[in-house]
């Protein structure tokens, strides 16, 4: 049971970090937004995976991939508008949040977007993955 927690935790990390770069390098080629919904479903999708193949040696069941399906479609949502919106407002970021901002824009200006991925990933995580995964 310990082990299977840990290579849990193991593999999440891993395709948070996945998320991260995969991200952050389509934010090269195309707007935020799509590279933030693309890099999700991909990530999420490998982290379902990863964790029934650690969890359960049968297939998953019609109805906790549903509810998989739509909790991590919810938090799809979240992350890509909430993402979209923390970029999009970065001004208004950095007038509102001028000396905490200011630092980052002069050493991180380059990785803003993974920044706030970053945060909105942590915020989502506490406030819609864990209550809706543990209380549903």
């Amino acid at each position: 049971m310990i082990n299977q927690l840990i290579m849990s935790a193991v593999f999440s990390a891993i395709w948070s970090v996945a998320f991260l770069i995969s991200s952050f390098f389509l934010d090269k080629f195309i707007d935020n937004l799509y590279s933030t919904i693309i890099a999700y479903i991909f990530t999420s999708t490998c982290n379902f995976l990863s964790q029934m193949h650690i969890f359960s040696k049968k297939r998953a069941s019609f109805a906790y991939t549903f509810k998989y399906f739509i909790t991590t479609m919810l938090e799809l949502s979240v992350m890509s508008y909430g993402g979209y919106y923390a970029i999009q407002h970065k001004k208004y970021l950095e007038v509102k949040y001028n000396k905490f901002v200011s630092v980052l824009k002069e050493n991180f200006n380059k990785y803003f977007n993974t920044i706030a991925r970053i945060v909105l990933g942590i915020i989502v995580f506490f406030c819609v993955s864990y209550p809706f995964k543990k209380f549903w």
